[in-house]
């Protein structure tokens, strides 16, 4: 199996084995449904780890035409940057209130 395949399998239901061992969640954490993982900064980095997977799996097709196109690309990637600083940022809002 290529990795592009065992990513994209890994995308429905099985996310936190694809994830490098260093990047894991600890080990409550991964006995856990994704509904019941804490909320805040925990949340964002899974979300911006899976949209990484996501875009690493579609850019990297078999086709060329079923790539993701490079734009596209650059656009996901800003977006995950943003969200992801503004989750640390709500965190840390809520770790003061």
């Amino acid at each position: 199996m290529s990795l592009n395949k065992f990513a994209e399998l890994g995308l429905a239901d099985h996310m936190l084995e694809i994830i490098d061992p260093k990047l894991k969640f600890d080990d409550e954490e991964r006995n856990m449904d994704l509904d019941d993982r804490r909320p805040g900064i925990t949340n964002c980095v899974f979300d911006c780890i899976t949209t990484m997977i996501m875009i690493g799996v579609r850019c990297s097709s078999e086709l060329p035409q079923d790539r993701m196109d490079i734009n596209d690309v650059i656009s996901q990637l800003h977006a995950q940057r943003d969200h992801i600083l503004l989750c640390g940022r709500r965190h840390r809002c809520q770790l003061i209130h």
